[in-house]
């Protein structure tokens, strides 16, 4: 049974092995080895509402349950507005009612929320919180991230080659999330007692240029045109042409609106891989990340990417400027569409 006391703590900093690390920290102190029911949400898609609901209400699969908000980002000021617009809004402000649940918490399921720097904390929930609930975590060190490839590999039974193990740490750098990502993958496609081999990771590890197209798809779903256009920077940097960009962006777009299909057209998972042509560790990231954008949004992406496309192949537009200008159309339809 769990404890009497119910931890809501909020972390900023820190990167995915952290965060997972103190999930587990708080999971073992509050409920041992028992089963627990764990529910995530990302505030960055608007999904406070549905942790509050999950909050309050009671767990279907076990008595024990916690409950994870990942992304929590104040809302960029306003520049003007009427008195009643601001009235009804604080009214429906998700922060505000965040903060209500915290202040008069209900239940005893823990809850964890995280986000990226201490300055994203929106005032609500720093004065429900105060000091001592809000915390800071440090980023993982790259002889952390070696620890931890190493030891979730021999977890499963696999062996990394010399130059295979050096690879991932390459494309990985010190990015504990890719690691973390990266090894998932190989060992969802090892079988037990296998090595890895180079020429496995080669194929297998994702490279700089997708990660930065996520990082232009992720900001895209969390509205931040300024971090969206820095990915795109990024992604030109690395020698990529924004004809190439384009493409892998619209065919990102194209997956992530057929897995949005399936959930809202509530297909059979059995389904999945033959409705897309997608399968293994590939559809299961896209369809978790079509999750962050409603079908609309998706659909609009399409569109404009597609012009965009036209744009560059016909000599309409400057390359740059067409490509930058679809990024921020894309994100100005999803902050248009979250508010609908």
């Amino acid at each position: 049974m769990a404890p009497e006391k119910q931890p809501i703590i909020l972390y900023h900093g820190g990167d995915t092995l952290q965060m997972e690390r103190v999930i587990q920290k708080i999971r073992k102190e509050q409920f041992g080895d028992e089963e627990i029911e764990r529910k995530d949400f990302d505030a960055g898609a608007g999904e406070i509402p549905q942790a509050i609901e999950e909050l309050l209400s009671l767990s279907l699969f076990s008595s024990n349950k916690i409950v994870v908000i990942k992304r929590i980002k104040k809302p960029a000021r306003a520049k003007s507005a009427q008195s009643t617009t601001n009235s009804r809004k604080k009214k429906t402000d998700p922060f505000s009612s965040l903060a209500d649940f915290i202040n008069k918490p209900r239940g005893s399921t823990p809850l964890i929320m995280f986000c990226e720097a201490k300055s994203d904390i929106p005032k609500p929930i720093e004065t429900a919180l105060g000091k001592k609930r809000i915390a800071e975590l440090k980023k993982t060190t790259p002889a952390e991230i070696r620890k931890a490839i190493l030891r979730r590999c021999e977890q499963q039974n696999v062996t990394l080659k010399n130059n295979a193990f050096e690879y991932i740490l390459e494309c990985c750098g010190d990015n504990a999330e890719a690691a973390q990502r990266e090894t998932q993958k190989l060992l969802l496609w090892a079988k037990e007692g296998q090595t890895v081999t180079i020429e496995d990771c080669r194929l297998l590890i994702q490279k700089e240029i997708e990660e930065d197209i996520w990082a232009v798809s992720n900001s895209v779903a969390a509205k931040d045109a300024e971090k969206a256009l820095l990915a795109l920077g990024q992604s030109i940097e690395l020698g990529k042409a924004p004809q190439e960009i384009v493409g892998q962006l619209s065919k990102l777009f194209r997956d992530l609106l057929q897995c949005k299909a399936l959930t809202t057209e509530k297909v059979p998972p059995s389904e999945w891989e033959k409705r897309t042509g997608m399968r293994g560790w590939g559809l299961d990231l896209k369809m978790r990340e079509s999750k962050r954008f409603t079908i609309e949004a998706l659909r609009d992406g399409v569109s404009r990417l597609q012009q965009a496309d036209e744009d560059i192949k016909g000599n309409k537009l400057d390359i740059n400027f067409a490509l930058e200008r679809a990024i921020m159309d894309l994100c100005g339809a999803a902050a248009k569409d979250s508010m609908s």
